[in-house]
């Protein structure tokens, strides 16, 4: 049995997690925020043409960086529509109170750090990939105020008024 998860509101419907629910609690402030990761095989990437290389990466940086958002965005607020639609239980924690939520973070992020370090990654290392994270975290939600991207969670300047 699972007793939570940190997931977007979008899974309430693309993994049917709506199905099996009733109760979201939301916790923007620790961690709203889900990394995601466009990857390729290095040797395949070297392998390809340069010119090849340029369009895909011309193409990741000038459009599909913005329409990737825009339709996480899109698809989470129409999670969380959904949640209100079939009555859940939405609990929003807000910065002033979260307490041990912060503790709890906290061990789960070291625990993370020092599975890392047994794997034999340098501590710093994987310290430095999580500062990247939080540096980045805060980067795109202040690029988020000044657009006016609207968000199903997140501080007041964001969030989409259901």
């Amino acid at each position: 049995m699972i007793d939570g998860l940190l997931v977007p509101y979008e899974t309430t419907k693309t993994f049917r997690y709506g199905e099996v629910t009733n109760c979201v609690t939301e916790v923007w402030p620790l961690g709203q925020v889900y990394t995601f990761y466009l990857v390729m095989n290095k040797t395949t990437w070297n392998q390809l043409p340069a010119d090849i290389q340029e369009i895909i990466t011309k193409y990741i940086e000038e459009e599909y960086l913005e329409k990737l958002a825009n339709m996480w965005n899109d698809i989470d607020i129409e999670g969380k529509q959904y949640a209100i639609e079939a009555g859940y239980e939405i609990i929003e924690i807000q910065a002033g109170d979260l307490g041990e939520w912060e503790e709890l973070a906290a061990k789960v992020r070291e625990d993370f750090v020092q599975s890392m370090v047994a794997a034999g990654y340098a501590e710093e290392e994987v310290k430095g990939w999580m500062d990247f994270i939080k540096e980045r975290i805060e980067y795109w939600t202040e690029k988020q105020k000044e657009l006016g991207v609207k968000s199903s969670t997140g501080p007041d300047e964001v969030r989409f008024q259901f």
